[in-house]
């Protein structure tokens, strides 16, 4: 087995993953309905940062080289079925019976996602980039992630947006 070392963009996606399955492990840990909502407000911050910084960055520089483009087609369906599991819910109140098996949904799409990314779409970014390239994708997503992590990076370009009054969390900065 080869093994691979992460620089650059694919660190800082990696660091990212690690992040956010840690707030997945804190939301498990949480029976209060306030907390839970404040959590879910965080999880959906960072799904959100993290796919734009990605989609702008890895994904961009994979879908302009041959070989990348199922497997980013793939990643990009996986993103939605993220979307939907996180829609799914939101919509649920935290007190619903079923909002444990929401957040485990929601979790396994999250698992497979980073599952498939880390061990295929970096393998290939790996291969067709190059050090140098992931470097500097790494500066670019960093840069993208921290302007999209302020509250102006919120306002009419999330799909989460609508929902963010039914779980009542305004977004602050992490």
């Amino acid at each position: 087995m080869t093994e691979y070392r992460f620089t650059g963009v694919l660190e800082r996606a990696a660091d990212d993953h690690e992040r956010l399955l840690g707030l997945f492990i804190r939301l498990l840990d949480v029976d209060d309905a306030i907390v839970r909502r404040q959590l879910v407000a965080s999880v959906a911050r960072e799904i959100e940062r993290h796919a734009a910084a990605e989609h702008a960055t890895l994904y961009a520089a994979l879908r302009e080289l041959p070989g990348a483009g199922d497997l980013l087609d793939d990643a990009a369906a996986e993103h939605d079925e993220i979307a939907e599991a996180l829609d799914d819910l939101i919509a649920t109140p935290t007190d619903d019976p079923t909002w444990t098996e929401m957040l485990a949904a929601l979790r396994a799409c999250v698992e497979r996602h980073i599952e498939t990314e880390e061990g295929e779409v970096f393998t290939i970014a790996e291969e067709l980039l190059g050090g140098d390239k992931l470097i500097e994708l790494g500066d670019a997503f960093a840069r993208h992630g921290q302007a999209r992590a302020g509250s102006a990076a919120f306002t009419g370009q999330s799909y989460m947006l609508p929902l963010l009054p039914r779980i009542g969390v305004t977004f602050l900065r992490l």
